[in-house]
């Protein structure tokens, strides 16, 4: 119960939020919205008004001109309400649609902002997306609607009161009658929408399945492993299976909806009827004029549907609710990674070295660790190489080195300063990093490369310079567009690159920016030993006077830098230059020879085959 009282306590205060929201976007039309909605409440009372009067008036008409005038008068009112009805809601809906698309773009650059804000290692939890993807629904879902259901409800309320008040007059027990019996309805919606909003996001981990399974068969990168590993019916039958899982779950959830609203009509529905007997008794008493039937009458069905869409806008103020919920949980979400961080300024060119003491890191939920008791030191200007098999952590150390992972205070330091500190905006400001999961984004080539220093994005030179840098300066020439052709094959007129074009793309963007640290981590896996050679070298000479970080399973670039790091199992087992490393004849030598092997004419491949 108590969580209950804090559950909807939370959930009054978003809705406070979303209405500041509207109000300070546009508070003209908020306020004119908002009275818009409430002046259609009071048309269904002047409207059996003016029906009871016109029918007592018609009742006494024997030629007299002064009622005959009074009449038509009545009529032309009423035609006159019914069109305002429909001018005053044409207008709402106008006024409505800007309030929306506006606030829901709102609403979705605020949600942009709060992923942009999330540490990099919070994208490591699966439930992260989880909270994203019902966030996103919400807006999808329009909670705004959560704003217009109350300002309806409102409107419901006013209307119901003066419906009470009529049937009131009759005899005060029959909107006690109408009301008792739509009631168990309203809590029966109630509780019904409920589940489904439960429903939903219990199902949330099914859903993103569902949609990742389905980008699967349209997506351009996946068609040739799907068709050459013939696994289109594979992926189709198992995005059908979670599909008629969740289906079917509802397919009861509505099952249930239905027949709650339907025990909810029939029961207003008899204690209408039973209204509506008790009226013609009044009648047949003397009790009551016709004008005064047809006015009750018409109170009955208006309070019958003012009832229904009552209990309607209730249970969307609840279910919408949710969904705002959702929302402002996901944006309120406290992604601090250390209550130690002060900000600190560093310039990276005036480090002494980089430090590394006793590092240990573990991922979220695993006991095991993926990186223990790493200590090393690169200094100002050092180019090392940190080499390894694959899983052996050297992509993990990278994104601790760059504060892209939280790490323990008193581990890392960049000079004498804790980088548990330091202003990560300005330390990544001054990096450049080419990562083996590199972006390949369907924008022009001038933003594929300009993206690496955005604010020279409209420097040409530059961006050329890069270019050539990486090897790629004649595909300016080579593109109908020049810098502004697109990439990719996901918009129109985009033009498609090989795997290695793409990579030293990625490498161009890097050599954009003037950094102090340079890395890279795997860039090269597209591309052949003499690309790869050239690259690295290329790589050296730009990084002349700067630090330079190189992470590689493949041994040959490892031999251009001035001191190798070995990783295995999550820690360093060596270090030392290429030649001491060989003359050590430990995992590094191992290593290099097994991949020598391959370039070599005297290996007998039949061991090779006979393994495999």
């Amino acid at each position: 119960m108590h969580e209950d009282i804090l559950s909807t306590g939370k959930r009054i205060s978003y809705y406070h939020r979303l209405l500041r929201l509207m109000f300070r976007l546009h508070p003209v039309i908020s306020v004119i919205w908002c009275l818009m909605i409430l002046i259609p409440s009071i048309f269904p009372l002047l409207q059996v008004w003016l029906n009871k009067t016109a029918i007592d008036r018609i009742s006494e008409l024997t030629g007299n001109s002064l009622i005959l005038n009074q009449v038509l008068f009545i009529v032309a009112a009423l035609y006159l309400c019914n069109v305002a009805v429909v001018v005053v809601g044409s207008i709402t809906n106008y006024f409505y649609t800007i309030l929306k698309e506006d606030v829901g773009y709102q609403l979705k650059v605020e949600i942009a902002r709060k992923a942009l804000s999330i540490p990099f290692s919070g994208f490591e939890d699966s439930k992260l997306y989880d909270r994203m993807q019902l966030a996103q629904s919400a807006v999808a879902k329009n909670i705004l609607d959560a704003i217009k259901s109350v300002m309806q409800a409102v409107s419901l309320t006013i209307t119901l009161l003066g419906m009470i008040g009529i049937l009131f007059v009759a005899h005060w027990s029959l909107p006690i009658v109408l009301l008792g019996s739509a009631l168990p309805g309203i809590l029966l919606l109630l509780i019904v929408k409920k589940r489904r909003v439960q429903l939903a996001v219990t199902t949330t981990p099914q859903g993103r399945e569902m949609e990742y399974t389905y980008k699967l068969m349209l997506a351009r990168e996946t068609a040739k492993e799907i068709r050459l590993y013939h696994l289109g019916e594979t992926l189709l039958s198992r995005w059908e299976q979670i599909f008629n899982q969740v289906r079917k779950l509802f397919l009861k959830q509505t099952v249930r909806e239905s027949l709650s609203e339907t025990i909810g009509v029939m029961m207003l529905s008899l204690a209408s009827g039973g209204v509506a007997i008790v009226l013609v008794y009044q009648i047949a008493g003397g009790h009551l004029t016709i004008g005064d039937y047809v006015a009750l009458s018409t109170s009955i069905i208006t309070l019958q549907a003012a009832l229904g869409n009552f209990g309607q806008h209730i249970s969307d103020i609840f279910v919408i609710g949710l969904h705002v919920t959702h929302y402002y949980d996901f944006i309120d979400e406290n992604h601090n990674q250390s209550h130690a961080e002060e900000n600190l300024l560093v310039d990276i060119k005036e480090c002494d070295q980089i430090f590394v003491k006793n590092l240990n890191y573990y991922y979220n939920g695993n006991d095991m660790a993926v990186l223990e008791n790493i200590s090393f030191n690169v200094r100002n200007g050092e180019k090392i190489a940190i080499v390894g098999e694959n899983g052996a952590g050297k992509s993990t150390l990278v994104n601790c080195l760059l504060g892209l992972y939280p790490v323990p205070e008193k581990t890392i330091y960049y000079g004498n300063t804790d980088l548990q500190r330091i202003d990560k905006m300005e330390l990544w400001s001054q990096v450049s990093a080419v990562f083996q999961d590199f972006v390949k984004y369907q924008y022009s080539l001038r933003d594929n490369v300009g993206f690496g220093w955005i604010n020279r994005l409209d420097d040409d030179e530059l961006i050329m310079k890069a270019l050539k840098s990486s090897g790629m300066g004649l595909l300016n020439e080579r593109l109908v567009n020049g810098l502004e052709s697109t990439l990719g094959r996901l918009f129109q007129d985009g033009q498609e690159l090989s795997g290695g074009q793409w990579q030293r793309i990625a490498i161009a963007r890097a050599f954009m920016r003037p950094a102090s640290l340079l890395l890279f981590d795997e860039p090269t896996a597209a591309l052949d030993p003499n690309a790869e050679m050239d690259i690295f070298r290329r790589f050296l000479e730009l990084s002349k006077d700067k630090t330079a970080i190189m992470v590689s399973h493949r041994l040959g670039p490892a031999r251009l830098a001035d001191r190798i790091l070995v990783l295995k199992s999550g820690r360093i087992v060596e270090q030392g230059t290429h030649q001491e490393l060989m003359e050590l004849s430990g995992e590094y030598a191992s290593m290099f020879n097994s991949q020598a092997a391959w370039y070599q004419d005297n290996v007998d491949y039949s061991v090779i085959r006979e393994v495999g």
